[in-house]
């Protein structure tokens, strides 16, 4: 069994970084996905606050103050 470990050992240890590489590459992707959902997100309410009819302010401000504060809890 000795033997046996040894010989795998180097398979084991390449195994062992590929996974972790692709770990990273998983935590790279996530982060890529999450950014552009934010901007996706952000395109979508400023097209809202653009569409908002000039008479209603107070709506408009409202959606201001959501996108802000949505903003600063991602911060």
């Amino acid at each position: 069994m000795r033997k046996s470990v040894y010989a795998n050992y180097a398979s084991f240890i390449r195994t062992s970084r590929e996974i972790s590489d692709l770990e990273g590459e998983l935590v790279s992707l996530k982060n890529l996905l999450s950014s552009r959902a934010n901007i996706i997100h952000g395109i979508a309410d400023g097209a809202r606050i653009e569409s908002l009819p000039d008479r209603t302010d107070h709506a408009r401000e409202a959606a201001d103050f959501r996108i802000r504060r949505h903003r600063a809890s991602k911060i």
